[in-house]
């Protein structure tokens, strides 16, 4: 479906001028499309700790590739390595688009 660009436009109202906003677009994957099937990989990633923020927001966006990072660095618990490898090649193959850590 391919939406028609949103345009910043003034609307004069009560002899006061509101402001349109300019509405931004991304692309993003949920992390339960990249970790689903991969729980164990999933756990690692939480218990690293990563320097991200998420749980009572609605989106949380980090681009795959620093999501990559931080699950390359993590101490694999047993059983673990053969889901952590298969979520990096996933992380590698999406680069620079946003994971959602939310959903």
């Amino acid at each position: 479906m391919t939406r028609p660009p949103l345009r910043l436009e003034e609307k004069t109202m009560a002899n006061k001028t509101k402001k349109q906003f300019a509405f931004e677009e991304c692309r993003f994957v949920r992390a339960t499309e990249v970790f689903g099937d991969l729980p164990k990989a999933w756990d690692a990633f939480v218990a690293g700790e990563p320097p991200f923020s998420w749980g009572d927001n609605n989106r949380s966006l980090v681009t795959a590739d620093a999501i990559r990072l931080e699950l390359a660095n993590v101490s694999p618990p047993d059983g673990a390595d053969k889901e952590i490898k298969a979520a990096l090649r996933r992380l590698t193959e999406l680069d620079q688009e946003y994971v959602d850590l939310e959903n």
